[in-house]
């Protein structure tokens, strides 16, 4: 049997493969290749793999009291209901523009959004309710930040946020929170390189999602890194794929 692909070469930005045009897609040694869409079905499975699989997973914080939530369908935000399933946003804010100053940003052809929705938010909006969830939790919008006693409250209640989330998604991508999420809502991946030598094509995987996290402007944040850890499932968004990690395993959109 011939092999149809195979590592050419591997140094930091990854690998170098050959494939046939041909080849099967169900190919035992085919990579995956991350499109430019994320790939958010296969989110689902892991994360229904988690919850049947994991016992370490299981084990949620008691919800907070006066817990508010963006309601992912019609960006508004609400008091949760009781024992509410959540996804909470780790991302960085960046540069502070005023919200006059903030550019608007349109939904369902119509309706134009609240200018502290950034483009990362909605972007997190889209892809929680594309993993089954109606609601988000982001700090800017869910804590009163002109009423100190609230805001004094719930940032002193940050584990049991993070804790009590069923995922959190981390924006490991771009300066501030007007980049977007990678894959969603049109918000660009970096292209893969790719060259075509008769019927072979020759192409680059991406590299470890550690290298991106590593070197993203999100880890370099000390809250965000805590965020993080107090999290139960973190879903991460890098330039180029998806990273995926619980208390148990972990997994990314390429091999």
């Amino acid at each position: 049997m011939k092999q149809k692909t195979f590592r050419l070469h591997a140094d930091a930005a990854g690998h170098l493969f050959c494939l046939k045009e041909d080849a099967h897609d169900d190919s035992l040694f085919k990579p995956r290749i991350p499109g430019q869409n994320a790939a958010l079905s296969q989110v689902k499975n892991w994360l229904d793999f988690c919850a049947s699989h994991h016992s370490l997973c299981q084990n949620r914080e008691s919800q907070v009291t006066g817990l508010k939530l963006l309601d992912c369908e019609t960006y508004d935000v609400v008091p949760a209901p009781t024992n509410a399933n959540y996804v909470a946003l780790s991302y960085v804010w960046g540069t502070t523009v005023s919200d006059s100053e903030a550019p608007a940003m349109e939904y369902d052809g119509a309706h134009t959004l609240d200018p502290r929705i950034t483009k990362t938010i909605r972007d997190a909006a889209t892809a929680a309710k594309g993993l089954g969830y109606k609601y988000l939790w982001v700090d800017k919008l869910c804590i009163d930040q002109g009423n100190a006693e609230e805001k004094h409250h719930q940032i002193s209640k940050m584990d049991s946020i993070y804790g009590s989330a069923d995922m959190t998604i981390i924006a490991a991508c771009g300066q501030e929170c007007y980049y977007g999420l990678p894959g969603v809502n049109g918000t660009p991946r970096t292209p893969r390189r790719n060259v075509k030598a008769g019927q072979i094509n020759v192409f680059s995987s991406t590299r470890h999602p550690h290298d991106h996290i590593r070197s993203s402007k999100w880890v370099s944040r000390g809250w965000t890194l805590q965020e993080a850890c107090l999290s139960t499932r973190r879903l991460v968004f890098t330039d180029t794929q998806l990273y995926f990690e619980c208390n148990t395993m972990h997994c990314s959109e390429t091999i």
